[in-house]
C-alpha cells in the first residue's frame, strides 16, 4: 500500500524551482507520477497546486531537463566518474548548483545547443552521466527535498554554470571514440572461442599469450606501485586480449599469488570491471604484439622514469577531494587536539558531514556524499550509540541520511594493532567507503614501535597510504597534542610522538587552546591545497561551531601575567624575585645545550638541565620563539629521534652558534652566559671575558698591521 505523503514541502520546493524557470512534476519512487510528461510539467503556480493537487499520492519533485527548462544534469555515480568530469574540466570544474543523493552527486550545468545528445536523451562516458533532454523525449531528475537529497550548493548560491565550448568538444571527442570501438569491436575475428583484435596475424592461443605476458610483469607489492600495477594487468586482459570477466578473473588469481599482499577476490573483479569501462590510452594491436608487460623493455612499473613531458600528460588533474581543502582520495589526514577537548563527537561530526554532504565545521564543503567507517577504540558500543544522534540532531541530519551510509566499529576491549586492521580493511572493495576515520591513532601503534621513532611512525603511515591507494579512499588519524599548553609551538610540531607524523600526513590540522576558555584555534599544514587561513571554534555541546569574533592570533600562552608582588624584608619585590629564578632556570637549561651542542632528546636535555618536564618546557618553547634553539634528528643505536639544538646563526664572518658570538651579540639577544663551560668550536673564535665588548676575530692580514698590545686584545681566524 503506498503511504500518502504530505505533499506541502514538495509543493514549496517545487513552486521554488519554478520560479526559477525550471519546469517540475510531482513525483512517486523518483519516477513521473503522471503519464503526459513532459508535456505538462510547467512553470505556472496555478497548474502546479492544481498538479499536486490532482495526484496527492507524491514523494518528492521532478525537474524535466532540456531546452524548456535552461538547465541538464552531470550525475557521478561514484569515483571513476568524479574523476572523468575532472578530466574533461581539465581539472577546473566550475561552481554550480550541486545536490547530493544516495547514488552520486548531481551538477546542474546551463543547457547548450552543441551538447551531446541521444534519442534516450541520457547518454553515458563510463559512469558518468549526462541527462540533457534528448530529441524531445524528455528527461528528468527528482530534486531535494525528495528521496533523501541534500543541497549541497543550492541555487540560491550561484546560478547553474556555463560549459565551456573546449569542455563539449572533449565530450564530443569521447561519444566518437566508443562509437568507433563499437565498430572495431564488432570486425573482431574469434581463436579458441575468445575474440582479439583483427591486427593480429594467425591463429593465437590467446589464453596462453595472456598467461606468459602476466608472468613477464612482477609481483605488485603493497605500497610499491601494486595498484596501478594490478589495474594495467586487468586493463590488458579486458580491453587488449579481449578475455572475458572469468577468463580474466582466473588469469589475474594465478598471477595474484605471488602479490605481496594478494588481492582479495573482491578487489580483482573490481579492477576487471574498471577496467573495461576505462578508456583506451593503448594501440593494443601493437602493443600486445610485444609480449610484454608494458613499455618496450618490460621495466617493471614499481619503478617507472617519465620525463616532466610525460609525467603532465599522464597526470593533467589533481586526485578527486574528498573534504575540499583539507584532503583527497589516497591522502592521509591529521586531526590533532589537546585530551579531553572533544575529539571522539569532532570525529562522529566529520562522519556525518561527509555522508549527508554537508560542510564540516561550518568551513569546508565535502565533495561527495559518500561511506564513512570510523574505527573508535576509545568508546563503547553503548557510548557510540547514544552519541551519534545527539550530534546529528544537533546538526539537523536526520537518521534516514546517515544510517545506512555510516559504519562505527568498536574495538574498546578488543584491540588490534594497525597491521592487523590493514588485512581486516584490505578484504573490502575498492570505492566501497570515500574514508575511513581511526580514533585514536595512539592505541594503534603495534607492540614494540616508538611513537616518538621517525622509522616506526613512517612506517605506519606508510601502511596507511598503502591501503588508501588500494581502496580509492582516504584515512583521518585522531590524535592528541603532547602534555602542556601548545601555543609556543609550531603546527608541525604540535601531537604527541615523533615528527614523521606531520611530514607523512598530507593533512596535519591543529586544535590549540584560545585565550578564552571552551574555544580553540584551528590551523593546517595542507599538501596539495592552498594555505588554510587560521579561525577559531566555539565548544557549544555537543558540536564545535565557527566562532568568528575570535581572534586566531590569541593562542593561550605557557604562563599568564602577574602582577609584581610587595617587597621583601631586603627591598627586593616578590616579581623581582621570581624574575632572578627564571634567569637561573633559563641559565640551566643553556648550560645544557651547551653539553649536547650537535643537538639531543628531549628527555636527555632536561635530565641534564635536572629539571622536571613541567619546568623545563615552558623554558625550552620560549627559546623555541626567540630563535635560540630549534629542531633536529638525533642519531642513537642507528634509529632516528626527535632532538633540539641551539641555533647555528650567520654573524658576517662565520657560521657560530649562540656560544661563539661576543658579549655584545648576546646582550642584544638577551641572553648572558659563562664562557668557560663551553668546548672549543673548531675554526670559530671565542673572545675571552676581558674583550671590549665589541670585539670580532680578525684574519691573520689584519693582525700584521695591529701592534702587540692591541693584538693580544683580538683572536684570530687561522
Amino acid at each position: 500500500m503506498i503511504d500518502i505523503i504530505d505533499g506541502s514541502k514538495y509543493l514549496d520546493a517545487a513552486l521554488a524551482y519554478a520560479a526559477r524557470g525550471w519546469r517540475v512534476i510531482p513525483t512517486m519512487k523518483k519516477s513521473p507520477r503522471i503519464k503526459e510528461w513532459p508535456e505538462k510539467a510547467s512553470t505556472d503556480p496555478d497548474a502546479i497546486r492544481s498538479l499536486f493537487a490532482t495526484y496527492p499520492e507524491h514523494d518528492g519533485v521532478g525537474v524535466p531537463f532540456g531546452r524548456d527548462s535552461g538547465i541538464i544534469d552531470i550525475e557521478c555515480d561514484d569515483p571513476q566518474a568524479e574523476e572523468t568530469l575532472l578530466e574533461l574540466f581539465d581539472g577546473n570544474i566550475p561552481r554550480t548548483p550541486t545536490f547530493g543523493s544516495t547514488r552520486g552527486k548531481h551538477r546542474l550545468f546551463r543547457w547548450h545547443d552543441q551538447i551531446p545528445r541521444q534519442d534516450v536523451s541520457v547518454f553515458k562516458l563510463g559512469k558518468l552521466e549526462f541527462r540533457t533532454g534528448g530529441n524531445g523525449k524528455g528527461a528528468q531528475t527528482v530534486f531535494p527535498p525528495s528521496a533523501n537529497r541534500v543541497w549541497i550548493i543550492a541555487p540560491d548560491e550561484c546560478e547553474p554554470a556555463e560549459i565551456p565550448s573546449s569542455v563539449i568538444e572533449r565530450i564530443k571527442a569521447r561519444v566518437v571514440a566508443i562509437a568507433e570501438a563499437k565498430v572495431t569491436s564488432k570486425t573482431s575475428s574469434k581463436v579458441n572461442g575468445t575474440r582479439h583484435p583483427s591486427t593480429h596475424s594467425g591463429p593465437l592461443d590467446i589464453i596462453d599469450r595472456a598467461r606468459r605476458y602476466l608472468a613477464a610483469i612482477p609481483p605488485a607489492i603493497n605500497g610499491q606501485g601494486g595498484h596501478p600495477q594490478t589495474f594495467l594487468a586487468a586493463q590488458h586482459l579486458v580491453r587488449g586480449f579481449e578475455l572475458s570477466d572469468q577468463d580474466s578473473f582466473d588469469l589475474l588469481s594465478e598471477w595474484n599469488r605471488s602479490c605481496e599482499p594478494p588481492w582479495s577476490d573482491a578487489e580483482l573483479r573490481h579492477k576487471i570491471q574498471s577496467a573495461r569501462t576505462a578508456g583506451d590510452t593503448v594501440d593494443w594491436g601493437a602493443h600486445l604484439q610485444q609480449d610484454r608487460p608494458h613499455g618496450t623493455n618490460g621495466t617493471p612499473p614499481a619503478f617507472t622514469r617519465r620525463t616532466a613531458g610525460e609525467l603532465i600528460r599522464a597526470f593533467p588533474n589533481l586526485r578527486p577531494s574528498i573534504i575540499e581543502g583539507l584532503i583527497r582520495r589516497g591522502e592521509t589526514m591529521n586531526v590533532i587536539a589537546p585530551p579531553k577537548t572533544g575529539k571522539s563527537w569532532l570525529s562522529m561530526g566529520l562522519g556525518l558531514s561527509i555522508v549527508s554532504g554537508r560542510k564540516w565545521l561550518g568551513k569546508f564543503w565535502t565533495t561527495t556524499r559518500g561511506k564513512v567507517m570510523i574505527v573508535d577504540n576509545e568508546l563503547h558500543e553503548e557510548t557510540s550509540a547514544h552519541r551519534l544522534p545527539e550530534i546529528a540532531d544537533a546538526m539537523g541530519i536526520q537518521p534516514e541520511e546517515y544510517s545506512a551510509r555510516l559504519e562505527i566499529v568498536n574495538l574498546r576491549g578488543e584491540l588490534m594493532d594497525l597491521n592487523r586492521l590493514a588485512a581486516h580493511l584490505l578484504d573490502i572493495g575498492p570505492g566501497e567507503f570515500d574514508l575511513f576515520i581511526l580514533d585514536a591513532m595512539y592505541r594503534f601503534t603495534p607492540a614494540g614501535n616508538d611513537e616518538n621513532s621517525n622509522a616506526d611512525v613512517a612506517r605506519l603511515y606508510n601502511t596507511l597510504d598503502a591501503v588508501a591507494g588500494k581502496l580509492g579512499s582516504a584515512f583521518c588519524c585522531i590524535h592528541h597534542t603532547s602534555k602542556g599548553v601548545q601555543g609556543g609551538k609550531s603546527i608541525t610540531d604540535t601531537g604527541s610522538g615523533a615528527g614523521s607524523q606531520s611530514r607523512a600526513a598530507d593533512c596535519h590540522l591543529v586544535m590549540r587552546q584560545h585565550e578564552e576558555d571552551g574555544a580553540v584555534v584551528v590551523e593546517a599544514a595542507v599538501r596539495s591545497f592552498a594555505p588554510m587561513t587560521p579561525f577559531c571554534m566555539r565548544w557549544n555541546f555537543p558540536v564545535w561551531t565557527p566562532a568568528d569574533d575570535l581572534d586566531p592570533k590569541d593562542l593561550r600562552q605557557e604562563r599568564p601575567r602577574k602582577a609584581k608582588g610587595s617587597a621583601t624584608e631586603s627591598g627586593e619585590s616578590s616579581e623581582d624575585a621570581r624574575q632572578q629564578r627564571d634567569q637561573e632556570a633559563r641559565q640551566k637549561v643553556l648550560d645544557a645545550y651547551a653539553t649536547f651542542l650537535a643537538g639531543e632528546t628531549i628527555n636527555s636535555l632536561r635530565d641534564a638541565a635536572g629539571m622536571s618536564g613541567a619546568v623545563f618546557g615552558p623554558i625550552n618553547s620560549a627559546l623555541i620563539r626567540e630563535g635560540l634553539v630549534e629542531a633536529c634528528t638525533v642519531q642513537k643505536s642507528r634509529r632516528e629521534f626527535d632532538g633540539f639544538r641551539l641555533v647555528t646563526r650567520s654573524l658576517g664572518h662565520s657560521d657560530k652558534t649562540l656560544f661563539s658570538v661576543s658579549e655584545s651579540e648576546l646582550s642584544d639577544m638577551g641572553l648572558a652566559h659563562r664562557r668557560t663551560s663551553v668546548p672549543p668550536l673548531g675554526d670559530a673564535v671565542r673572545p675571552t671575558m676581558s674583550q671590549p665588548s665589541d670585539a670580532r676575530p680578525v684574519c691573520q692580514s689584519e693582525r700584521e698591521g695591529l701592534s702587540e698590545s692591541e693584538s693580544d686584545q683580538w683572536g684570530t681566524v687561522a
